[in-house]
């Protein structure tokens, strides 16, 4: 009978079928192992999930308490005057504070001023028409970097506006 088996045809294109699909299932595998957070597809899939970028936001932030309100992932940020961008990760927390989480494989695209004209167009479409400048939101922009920028060794980096002549905070939202 065993000999019957390994002449039949079509246990041969049975067997055939699940080389071919093991082999299938190594290269998948491979692939999946070589991922890692600062693969564009990768993070798009981990940042959709709301827990996994409130997580990375607690961690960047310093603060277990931050909880998401919503998130978008390839926002859309028009600008008739000028250059528009899209957000990798857009997101509210419940107090009201925005973040833009950047991911940036080419560190030479992760510049200060690119981070200020980030900051400055969520700004324009956060403040509606008649708000008051007070009711502009705190916004974060996040950069997360393939390579340390800064030079510096560190983890991360967390930059804030200060008062030149009194090193105290300069908190403009």
């Amino acid at each position: 009978m065993s000999q019957f088996q390994a002449n039949n045809p079509e246990n041969s294109k049975e067997k055939h079928t699940l080389q071919k699909s093991s082999s299938q299932l190594e290269v998948k595998q491979a692939i999946i192992s070589s991922l890692t957070l600062m693969d564009d597809i990768f993070i798009k899939i981990v940042l959709q999930d709301k827990r996994c970028t409130e997580f990375i936001l607690q961690v960047i932030m310093e603060n277990d308490s931050l909880r998401l309100k919503e998130q978008w992932i390839q926002k859309d940020i028009p600008n008739i005057h000028g250059h528009s961008l899209v957000l990798d990760c857009y997101c509210e927390d419940k107090d009201h504070n925005l973040y833009n989480i950047e991911i940036q494989n080419d560190s030479q695209e992760a510049i200060p001023k690119r981070a200020r004209f980030h900051a400055s167009l969520i700004d324009i479409h956060s403040l509606k028409k008649g708000q008051n400048f007070k009711q502009l939101p705190k916004t974060y922009v996040i950069f997360i970097t393939a390579k340390d920028i800064f030079k510096q060794e560190l983890q991360a980096y967390h930059i804030e506006r200060i008062i030149k002549e009194n090193g105290q905070p300069f908190d403009d939202g």
